[in-house]
């Protein structure tokens, strides 16, 4: 049986641990909310470039060499993430090799050998995924997106920064940035796979409870209102097209399943509205998808697909009319009955391994720490969904002055042809 604990070590850094009996590996991660929102002005980029130098070497591994081998001698490896909250590390490992991998988990935390050569060779790589970004346009639309919907705060700017702002970056910004947000009470060790609740408690103590943590406060920011358009104008055969809807931040609430159930019937799965009417009916799209985010003072739905570029104003228009159909008509039983059966069959099917456990627990633990359901209760509570419920959240955010639009392409702001 699967066990979920929701602690904290001596020095009061959380910590969350999921036993799972059968499971021969292990994942040990450390969540921190320390991603780009918390980027100093002039300094963007600044939280992605120091998940790359505290992933390189540490005070007793003093090589990026040195630390790959005490990895990769057992078969474990490492890697990180910086997003829009929050700066991830992880190591991945055979259970028999927990102790192993959380010692070096906690050397790349709390002791990292950040030095001028890092900072230069890293400085380089970084360079190196700019201009990657920079030559793919299903990468760019979201940097255009982020600008558009969370104008005038960190968040607008790119993960990555620009070459301009990571080449004025020195070291004294990483130390502090690592001492100020990164190493706070306002993170997460979480483990989970083939480990005993005591065994890990007590090497948890061992590597990482010897800090003394202090706490901070999350910046929040006021976002412009919706119905705008922002364009990259791109000579490409293919537009790419992002649309959005403000919906809500925070923790879990009351909304998050019926919004969940929308994004599904509106356009996830091969039955889904916009597959049939755009992509099967009028075989206008190629690449396509929806999703929801929360963040931490506001959340987005947001509708992904690419055309043609003189395919644009009937994509667009196509659009408006389906989503129209919705606020007005609402959706069917009938949709409700296959796509609950949709949401949880997926959600039991994807829960096999130690990162599927954390994927679904970690970051929510991390903002809303100790009241997050198991899988078995969220799959009771989205059968508990109504029409009603869902149809009301449809016309609550899927509202006219509450959209947010970026392309990329080939295109003009008269290509579009969209409105509910």
């Amino acid at each position: 049986m699967i066990k979920k604990t929701y602690t904290k070590l001596t020095n009061g850094l959380p910590l969350l641990i999921i036993e799972i009996p059968h499971a021969k590996s292990c994942a040990v991660t450390y969540w921190s909310k320390a991603g780009t929102r918390f980027n100093p002005e002039g300094k963007e980029g600044l939280a992605h470039f120091l998940e790359h130098l505290l992933l390189k070497k540490t005070k007793k591994y003093d090589s990026n060499e040195k630390l790959a081998r005490v990895l990769e001698s057992v078969g474990a490896s490492t890697n990180g993430w910086t997003g829009r909250e929050g700066l991830t590390l992880y190591v991945n490992c055979a259970t028999k090799d927990f102790e192993r991998s959380i010692s070096v988990l906690s050397e790349m935390v709390r002791n990292p050998l950040i030095d001028k050569d890092s900072i230069l060779s890293e400085r380089k790589v970084i360079e190196k995924e700019i201009a990657r970004k920079q030559s793919r346009p299903d990468d760019l639309i979201w940097e255009l997106w982020f600008k558009l919907f969370f104008n005038n705060s960190p968040l607008e700017h790119p993960n990555l920064g620009t070459k301009e702002s990571i080449n004025k970056l020195i070291r004294s910004d990483f130390i502090n940035y690592w001492k100020n947000d990164f190493r706070t009470k306002d993170s997460l060790l979480a483990i989970a796979g083939g480990i005993k609740f005591k065994d890990v408690l007590s090497k948890a103590n061992k590597y990482f409870s010897k800090d003394k943590l202090k706490e901070k406060k999350v910046p929040t920011f006021n976002y412009k209102k919706g119905k705008s358009l922002i364009i990259k104008k791109m000579d490409l055969p293919q537009s790419s097209l992002l649309i959005s809807f403000r919906t809500f931040g925070g923790p879990i609430s009351k909304e998050t399943y019926p919004l969940i159930m929308l994004r599904i019937i509106i356009g996830s799965g091969w039955s889904s509205r916009i597959t049939q009417r755009l992509r099967i009916k009028e075989s206008l799209i190629y690449g396509w998808g929806t999703n929801i985010a929360r963040y931490y003072d506001t959340g987005s739905y947001t509708i992904r697909m690419g055309t043609e570029k003189n395919k644009i104003p009937k994509l667009t228009s196509i659009l408006g009319e389906e989503l129209r159909k919705i606020i007005k008509e609402g959706i069917t039983e009938d949709e409700l009955k296959l796509y609950k059966g949709y949401i949880t069959g997926s959600m039991l099917a994807g829960m096999q391994t130690p990162w599927d456990y954390l994927n679904y627990y970690a970051a929510d633990e991390l903002y809303d720490p100790g009241t997050i359901e198991s899988v078995e209760e969220r799959v009771k509570n989205i059968n508990k969904i109504t029409r009603s419920q869902v149809n009301d959240v449809a016309r609550k955010y899927l509202r006219e002055d509450n959209w947010y639009m970026a392309l990329v392409g080939d295109n003009k702001p008269g290509d579009i042809d969209f409105h509910l």
